[in-house]
């Protein structure tokens, strides 16, 4: 475990970001990668997502925009083949 993530055991739960704690795990994986690019790319994802559910009232709304922003403007889209890895696939 890297110096960077060990600060995740030591925070109370609801202090964690998850967003940047999921990087910071993925990335023990992959060492020397750059996790800016994905934080950018987060935060992209989040200004969009708050201008598609300007209007989004109740889960299935919500639910609706963030699908909208995920798979129309980032093209994320789930793998059909290896659907049970849990891989996602752009």
């Amino acid at each position: 475990m890297t110096n960077s993530i060990l600060h995740l055991g030591l925070m109370e739960d609801g202090e964690i970001e998850l967003d940047l704690a999921a990087l910071e795990l993925a990335a023990l994986d992959h060492p020397g990668i750059d996790l800016d690019k994905y934080l950018d790319e987060l935060t992209d994802m989040e200004i969009a997502l708050r201008a598609a559910d300007g209007d989004a009232v109740g889960s299935i709304a919500q639910a609706q925009a963030l699908s909208s922003v995920m798979v129309e403007e980032f093209g994320f889209s789930g793998d059909r083949v290896h659907y049970d890895e849990g891989r996602v696939v752009r």
